[in-house]
């Protein structure tokens, strides 16, 4: 399939799961092949179509722990990770050195032509106010104890 066909792909399956989900806003961005989904005034997504890689990539800022968890936030996010075959292949990276935290998902052509897309943006959707309760509180630990296991926040799956 040629790039343009590819992007028409998902412009059209975006534009079905827009309809069905009446998201607060969808802009695209056509000549990068990205689109930002507003669930609501102060949530956007991003969705950033890799043509090369045939993937979607999936973004949503999480923000920033506070100061003093900062350490114990990045190394537990570290861990989480680590387990993304447990966690549905979600990552969670730094943007720039001083950015907000954000949260990674990328689906492939075939997972797209599987219907994926809605199943992932209703579970961000749901999901994301807990993330980004767990980054704004930050994740403190006492001196020589771990900040936890990861997959004890259930809720962090994508």
């Amino acid at each position: 399939m040629d790039r343009s066909a590819e992007i028409d792909f998902v412009r059209d399956l975006l534009a079905e799961v827009h309809e069905a989900r009446q998201f607060h806003e969808v802009v695209e961005y056509s000549a990068e092949a990205v689109w930002v989904v507003s669930f609501d005034e102060d949530c956007d997504v991003i969705l950033d179509y890799d043509g090369d890689a045939e993937r979607l990539f999936i973004f949503c800022e999480l923000g920033s722990p506070p100061e003093e968890a900062a350490f114990d936030t990045y190394r537990f996010f570290l861990q989480y990770n680590y387990q993304a075959s447990e966690t549905g292949g979600a990552r969670v990276a730094l943007r720039d050195e001083e950015g907000p935290l954000s949260l990674i998902y990328d689906l492939s052509e075939a997972e797209l032509r599987a219907g994926t897309l809605p199943i992932v943006l209703d579970n961000l959707e749901a999901d994301l106010p807990a993330w980004r309760a767990l980054v704004a509180e930050g994740l403190k630990t006492e001196a020589d104890s771990p900040p936890g296991d990861p997959m004890h926040h259930h809720s962090l799956r994508v």
